[in-house]
């Protein structure tokens, strides 16, 4: 089956409203992780294996953007095989639904931010372990100030992420009334 843009927004609302219902359960994380832990351990790997000190920059600079490059061919053939298997039942959909609202982590983002704030007013080692859960980086030399920063950094790709949602909506939109408004024409 194949979906066309208004279906694949279609998709991506359901996504977004199964996330703002449900968010990615803690049980689940403590369980199996998350698609983004997956590949920040994969990276972890990989850089330990691939990124040795000995070797020098230009090589050590070539493996990272294969790593890269091979990330974005793992995640892109991954997410269409998914996708074009579970697209042809309603289901099926369904499912596609579920598994895509695991990727967009608003509800969980805002949850952990915001539980930042609140460690960094119990104390600065709290509100290291908070912000540690929502980056891949060694927190432990942060002082206030970088875990405020750290923490309004992850927050702030919750504003980017609306935006690029609204556009989103709004192409599809401004695209669907275009083909009203030219079939008007067509009819008149």
């Amino acid at each position: 089956m194949r979906m066309d843009l208004t279906e694949n927004i279609a998709l991506a609302l359901l996504a977004l409203l199964i996330e703002a219902l449900v968010g990615y359960p803690g049980w689940l994380y403590r369980i199996i992780g998350h698609p983004v832990s997956w590949i920040g351990r994969l990276i972890g790997l990989v850089e330990r294996r691939l990124n040795l000190p000995e070797r020098g920059g230009d090589m050590r600079r070539e493996r990272g953007w294969g790593l890269m490059i091979g990330l974005c061919f793992l995640v892109g053939f991954g997410g269409l095989s998914i996708h074009l298997s579970l697209a042809a039942t309603l289901p099926g959909l369904a499912l596609l639904a579920l598994i895509a609202s695991t990727l967009i982590a608003q509800r969980s983002l805002y949850a952990h931010v915001r539980d930042v704030a609140v460690a960094l007013d119990r104390s600065l080692e709290d509100g290291r372990a908070a912000v540690a859960l929502i980056v891949g980086r060694n927190v432990e030399e942060l002082d206030e100030a970088g875990v405020r920063l750290t923490g309004k950094r992850s927050g702030d790709t919750l504003t980017l992420g609306d935006r690029v949602i609204v556009e989103a909506i709004d192409a599809s939109l401004q695209r669907r009334w275009i083909e009203l408004a030219l079939i008007d024409r067509l009819r008149a």
